[in-house]
């Protein structure tokens, strides 16, 4: 979470993979698209968390 100059925040998320082989690869492109959708899921659940309780 980082301040910003307009007195809101901003907040980062880092997923690292590292996969181990052809498997892993396939795993991480077979995957990806529900990832994607989880973590910024995610990331909007924690920002409006944060926000209510501010």
């Amino acid at each position: 979470a980082t301040p910003r100059e307009d007195g809101r925040t901003l907040l980062e998320q880092t997923a690292f993979f590292a996969p181990k082989g052809l498997a892993g690869l396939f795993y991480w492109y077979a995957l990806y698209p529900i990832h994607s959708v989880i973590f910024s899921g995610f990331i909007d659940r924690i920002g409006r968390s944060a926000t209510a309780t501010a």
